[in-house]
This record gives C-alpha cells, sequence and structure tokens, in this order.
C-alpha cells in the first residue's frame, strides 16, 4: 500500500506505472527497474523535510542497476536523486524543485550585503547541501527534457561514462546549472565520453556549464545566459570541446549564491592542467559570445597560462566584451569575429578579425 512496498514487490526490470498523487519518502531502488509516472504535473515525489535524499539508486551496493525515473515531479529533500549505480541511469521528463534548499525568500541580490546575505542563507536551515540529482558511476545514463528550477545544485553528473545530457531547462539554482563532476580535484577523476546539448541554462547562482577533470566531453549547441559566474567554466580539462553555444550576460557578479567570492574569469574560462593526459586541453569553437562580465572582468574567454595541453579558441563570434580573448603560450587563437581586439601571447598573433592587442 506505499510507493516503497510497489517498489520492493515489482520484478527486476519491469515498469512500475505509479498514478497520480503525493509519495511521501524518503525511498530506495536497489534493482533495475522503471519509474514511470503518470505525469510530471500529477505525481509528486517527495520528502516532509529536506534532510534526507528522495530517492536513492543502488546507494549501498553500487551494483549495475539500470533505472529510469520518468514523468515526475521530485521535490523537498536533500538531493532529489543520489544514485551509485553502475548502470545506466535514465532521468526523463520530471521537474525537480526546492532540493536541497526549502523555498525560504532569497536575500535582495543587488544590496550592498548581498554576499553576507547569501552566505547567511547558505549557513542556515534552509538549505542541506544537496540539489536536484546526483548520478554516480554510471555508464550510458539519459538525462533529457528536465525542468530544474531553485535547488541547490542544478544537475549533478560524476565520475560517470559516456552520458548524454540533452534538452533540459535549468535555471535559479544556487549552484551551477549543469555540473560534469569529479570525486576529487586532482584532474585524475571526473565525466568521460559525455555529451551536454541543446540545454536552456540561465539565472543560475554560479556557472551555467561546468566541468571539473574528466576527458573527451563536449558542450554544444546550449543557451546559456545570466548566470552569475562563468556561462562555462572548465578545470583540468583534458580534450573538452565547447562549440555552438550561445554564450550571453553571463560572469555578473562577483560573487556566487551560496556567498563565496566568484572565481569566474571570463564568460568561457579553462584552467589548471593537474593530472591531465591527452591531445589538447580545450577547444572553444563557434561560439556566440556576448556581453559577459561586469566592472573589472570583462573578459569573453579566458584560457589561463597553466594550461600545458595544447588549447584553441577559434571561429567564435564576440560582441561586448574588453578583451575578448586572453591565452597563454600554449593556446592558439585564429578566425575569430572580435569587437575590441584580443590579448595575445605576442604582439602579431592575428586570432580576429579586428585588432589583436599585446598582452
Amino acid at each position: 500500500n506505499s510507493l516503497q512496498n510497489a517498489i520492493d514487490l515489482a520484478a527486476e526490470g519491469s515498469v512500475l506505472d505509479v498514478p497520480a498523487g503525493t509519495y511521501v519518502g524518503p525511498f530506495s531502488i536497489d534493482k533495475s527497474l522503471t519509474l514511470n509516472g503518470a505525469d510530471q504535473n500529477s505525481v509528486f515525489i517527495e520528502n516532509a523535510d529536506i534532510s534526507a535524499d528522495v530517492v536513492k539508486i543502488c546507494y549501498s551496493s553500487g551494483a549495475e542497476c539500470d533505472v529510469t525515473i520518468q514523468n515526475v515531479t521530485i521535490r523537498n529533500g536533500r538531493y532529489g536523486i543520489y544514485s551509485k549505480s553502475t548502470g545506466a541511469v535514465n532521468v526523463l521528463n520530471s521537474t525537480f524543485y526546492h532540493n536541497g534548499y526549502d523555498g525560504e525568500p532569497l536575500p535582495d541580490a543587488t544590496s550592498d550585503t548581498a554576499q553576507a546575505d547569501y552566505a547567511a542563507l547558505w549557513a542556515s536551515s534552509h538549505t542541506s547541501s544537496g540539489g536536484a540529482m546526483r548520478i554516480r558511476n554510471s555508464n550510458g545514463s539519459e538525462i533529457a527534457n528536465n525542468t530544474v528550477y531553485d535547488n541547490l545544485r542544478g544537475i549533478r553528473f560524476q565520475d560517470s561514462h559516456n552520458g548524454s545530457i540533452h534538452d533540459n531547462v535549468s535555471y535559479n539554482n544556487f549552484e551551477s546549472g549543469i555540473y560534469l563532476a569529479a570525486g576529487d580535484y586532482t584532474g585524475n577523476t571526473g565525466c568521460t565520453g559525455t555529451s551536454v546539448y541543446d540545454n536552456q541554462v540561465y539565472n543560475n547562482m554560479n556557472n551555467g556549464l561546468l566541468s571539473i577533470g574528466g576527458s573527451g566531453n563536449s558542450f554544444t549547441n546550449n543557451n546559456v545566459y545570466g548566470n552569475w559566474n562563468a556561462g562555462v567554466q572548465m578545470w583540468s580539462a583534458s580534450e573538452i570541446t565547447v562549440s555552438g553555444n550561445t554564450i550571453d550576460g553571463n560572469n555578473h557578479k562577483s560573487f556566487n549564491g551560496i556567498g563565496n567570492g566568484g572565481d569566474a574569469r571570463g564568460a568561457v574560462t579553462c584552467e589548471s592542467s593537474l593530472g591531465t593526459a591527452g591531445s589538447f586541453g580545450c577547444k572553444v569553437v563557434n561560439n556566440s559570445i556576448t556581453n559577459n562580465g561586469r566592472d573589472g572582468e570583462l573578459t569573453g574567454v579566458y584560457v589561463k597560462e597553466d594550461v600545458t595541453l595544447a588549447s584553441e579558441v577559434t571561429g567564435n563570434t564576440f560582441q561586448g566584451q574588453s578583451p575578448d580573448v586572453v591565452y597563454g603560450a600554449g593556446t592558439v587563437a585564429s578566425a575569430n569575429t572580435c569587437s575590441t581586439g584580443c590579448a595575445c601571447n605576442t604582439g602579431s598573433v592575428e586570432d580576429c578579425a579586428g585588432n589583436c592587442d599585446t598582452a
């Protein structure tokens, strides 16, 4: 007579249809199973408060469970979904809100005390260091057609491989909208072979798209705008491609949603070579990068000099930043259309259609 009882009784690999209603957890799935809601506007899976994860998937065992959750709304948890399955974990056509954050009214982000006010909210009982979802260690997962808003974190995909994250809308989350995460900051862990494409990512209070570690990942054809820090932030990137995105109006605050100082140095930022290996670091290609930045930090693309793998900034269209491109000796920039010129590692590199200024 409960959703957990139905999950426990369901046969391995079966489809469990969930009718309209509100189901109060927490819940645990420890087998291959499809949880198919009648409709995300009428099936609500939630906790009484944000102290525990709403749905855990193979959390204790880390087994190879193939789990699909679709057509539901998940809310009022620490994480809405926390999975440690090494199988394919698919999250489709669902809504996530108030996970890791209980909906307490936000401070005024334009006030003189805004950073301190957001730090105080982060430290309060109104947050619980979670987010919409945390999908760890998976293989071949699809996360698609979800609406993710007003959570502490948006879509967190960690140490997973061959994933497909597409056609989601992620906005108004305290941290990054879509986050390819790593188990540590050595550069030796993270996601591989994962494609992030055709998403709408906006007004998140940290980065729009974030990648820490990992290799062979791509961010393609996303619309990324109005995020407080970088539109696309990469740490210890290895063979990561950022192409065909619209990146507009990001990096407009000097702090993030949990009250820490913002670390974005550009609309698109690639930093650190710690632990990386591969044929290239990052490629920023054929993007529209417009009107990003704030007073004192108006860079379009910033590839830090500590990125030792060969990288490139090619074929982008810039408008409204100054300088448009900053990079170190390991990066090549060419064939960009610039509005204000570039900062180059030499005085003669013609990496823009316009002028190239000496760094």
